[in-house]
């Protein structure tokens, strides 16, 4: 029977090839391992130890190639895969985001008058002494 087309999918599955049948980058060579690698390695290690955090969210983006291609530069100066680059950084930035958001920021007005109500607190009103004697009787405090 001929061989079907390079076009054509077949559904019949085909058995493995063996390594050792086809040679794609050349003789094997023993080299000591390259920084690159050493620092891949000790990333995996410290990937492997953060996988016992259950990973069950997922994030997509649609980027553009030149974009992609910068992520994945940055991600190979550091060290790190594509996805842990882009999970680490876009973390720092969210936590910066909402630091900035929970801030109070007040102008120079507030800040003298919030100083003066601490340094000068007013006198206990009648309705805020009566709430700290039912206080001081439910907790029994003497």
């Amino acid at each position: 029977m001929a061989n079907p087309p390079a076009t054509a999918r077949t559904t019949a599955r085909k058995a493995p090839v063996k390594a050792s049948t086809t040679r794609l980058r050349g003789p094997k060579t023993a080299k000591a391992p390259a920084k690159s690698s050493i620092k891949a390695d000790a990333h995996a290690q410290k990937a492997m130890a953060r996988i016992s955090e259950r990973l069950e969210a997922r994030l997509e983006a649609r980027i553009t190639k030149d974009l992609h291609a910068l992520l994945k530069r940055a991600a190979e100066v550091e060290g790190r895969s594509v996805s842990d680059f882009v999970v680490a950084t876009v973390q720092a930035a969210a936590q910066r985001t909402v630091e900035r958001a929970d801030m109070i920021r007040l102008t120079l007005a507030d800040q003298e008058r919030f100083a003066e109500a601490i340094l000068s607190p007013p006198a206990p009103t009648a309705a805020l002494k009566r709430a700290f004697t039912r206080r001081d009787t439910l907790l029994r405090v003497e």
